[in-house]
């Protein structure tokens, strides 16, 4: 696999790999990222559409080990170290009780959002730890409050956050770092293909309104960036007043 180079920027330009960027709140950290002067390099299975020279887009499934080698092998070849990782992935499938779930759907779901971290972590780890950068994993408010029906989406993202402490206890002996964040009810295609409608979602949250991409995008950033370097193992939770 070729990537094509970024054209030459400073060299404290800094580089983010943010999974998950062709749609909802991956798409929006790829625009925000590149707003706060980040050159970014996007995965997806789908094609990214950002226009941008100081963007690249890349379509692979981070699910599948070899091809998350191959990828990151292909990007640190061509230009270097990768800052900072963003990892945005996860979908929730058809409300259906655990009693009627089929183990495929339990497999996948924790595939989805936990083995594509696993995979783009086991090939970005050491490039991270060198340069002292961090990981910022997207979790969900399912995490700390589990719905019924999506019980393999909510195990799921409580055992991302779990990962992301362990890979910042890893990671702290060399200055590197790991925190997840977990939104509430996001204005995303994942929400819009829902049963439920904006207005009873909004009724959810004591601020009377769901939260959008560029919220959470901006909290990405920040705990990306160097002005959180005293911050490691948190699970920041932003949704509205939700848990009050």
């Amino acid at each position: 696999m070729k990537i094509h180079p970024f054209k030459e920027f400073p060299m404290h330009t800094p580089t983010a790999l943010i999974a998950g960027s062709s749609s909802g709140i991956g798409q929006q950290c790829v625009n925000t990222f590149l707003e706060c002067g980040w050159r970014v390099v996007g995965i997806s299975r789908s094609q990214s559409q950002v226009k941008n020279a100081n963007f690249i887009g890349i379509s692979a499934d981070l699910t599948n080990e070899e091809t998350t080698r191959d990828v990151l092998k292909a990007i640190s070849m061509d230009w270097g170290n990768i800052n900072a990782v963003i990892h945005s992935i996860g979908d929730i499938y058809e409300e259906k009780p655990m009693a009627n779930m089929e183990w495929s759907r339990w497999v996948k779901s924790m595939n989805l959002c936990v083995g594509s971290a696993f995979n783009l972590v086991k090939n970005s780890f050491e490039t991270i730890k060198s340069c002292q950068g961090s990981y910022t994993f997207i979790a969900s408010i399912g995490a700390r409050k589990p719905y019924p029906g999506i019980s393999d989406y909510c195990a799921a993202k409580a055992a991302l956050v779990s990962f992301t402490q362990s890979l910042a206890i890893e990671l702290a002996p060399a200055g590197a770092r790991a925190n997840s964040i977990s939104p509430a009810v996001v204005q995303t295609p994942l929400f819009e293909k829902s049963p439920y409608s904006l207005e009873e979602a909004s009724s959810w949250h004591p601020l009377k309104r769901v939260g959008t991409p560029h919220e959470i995008a901006l909290l990405a950033e920040y705990l990306a960036s160097t002005k959180s370097n005293w911050i490691t193992g948190q699970d920041y939770v932003i949704d509205g007043g939700m848990l009050l």
